[in-house]
């Protein structure tokens, strides 16, 4: 069981997508007010500073129901995110994993552009020196292309909710005996990430965030048990395509997983030990 926590209304948003699978049990941190379960609603302040300021403790109401192993989802558009280094400290004997999500920095202000960017480097930072088992980076830039005919109301929804299901799918797998694979332990310096998906047929690779200097790509294919059954040149595909997608300071490696569902997909884990760009 993992308790998921969003700080902030971007935040919230996409952790109560978490909220249809029952691995998961979510709270939201937000200074509006809302109409959720698990909710801490916070006053408003005029800065990132006062929130810092004034938040002081987590409710024992709230606390106590967190389990050990935490999901937290921001954004640092959202000056509510401000309380993170605060908030989770009270949290620190939890296995605390981070989901960050990067907005359009052009659509900004001045003053959330700045806010953004030290939150986005500060948590790298931390994630690094192993304060925080991972940090999944996502850009709404980078996961446009995979929004497809969504209107104006449906746009964000579907973005939150394909960050949730990537997630999700992938800690399923990582549950899973795999039908075969190759992965190995990933170097623990190795804890910037990001997701993506790949197109089975082209071997395209769409991820959700700009990503520099990958150092493990891990691929997780789902494959129907019909087509595990009858397709007799899977392995040598996922084998060549393997081979041809490898470089020298970046090693793919690959598992394949039954699934109920009808159509086959692969997700990607991208591994960094480097703080991307901000």
């Amino acid at each position: 069981m993992y308790s998921v926590i969003g700080l902030g209304t971007v935040g919230c948003n996409v952790a109560k997508c978490f909220d249809e699978y029952p691995q998961y049990e979510v709270f939201c941190v937000d200074d509006q007010a809302m109409d959720w379960k698990n909710k801490l609603v916070i006053k408003k302040q005029q800065n990132p500073e006062a929130y810092e300021e004034n938040f002081k403790a987590i409710p024992k109401r709230i606390k106590d129901k967190i389990k050990a192993n935490i999901i937290v989802v921001l954004s640092g558009s959202s000056f509510v995110s401000s309380i993170v280094l605060k908030f989770l400290y009270q949290l620190r004997d939890k296995n605390i994993s981070i989901i960050c999500i990067r907005p359009e920095l052009d659509l900004l202000t001045d003053t959330k552009i700045m806010h953004e960017k030290m939150i986005y480097s500060v948590l790298q930072e931390y994630t690094r020196s192993g304060i925080f088992k991972n940090i999944y980076l996502t850009s709404n830039t980078a996961m446009d292309k995979m929004i497809e005919n969504a209107s104006i109301k449906e746009y964000y929804p579907a973005m939150n909710k394909l960050i949730a299901s990537a997630f999700h799918m992938i800690k399923v797998f990582d549950h899973q005996e795999p039908e075969v694979s190759n992965f190995s332990d990933i170097n623990h310096a190795r804890r910037v990430c990001t997701l993506g998906i790949m197109d089975l047929n082209s071997g395209k690779e769409n991820l959700f965030s700009e990503f520099e200097n990958p150092m493990d790509m891990r691929l997780y294919y789902g494959i129907s048990k019909s087509t595990l059954n009858t397709d007799k040149n899977l392995q040598r595909s996922i084998i060549k395509t393997i081979k041809n997608k490898n470089q020298e300071l970046c090693k793919y490696s690959y598992g394949v997983y039954e699934t109920q569902y009808e159509s086959d997909f692969c997700y990607m884990k991208i591994f960094s030990s480097k703080v991307q760009d901000f």
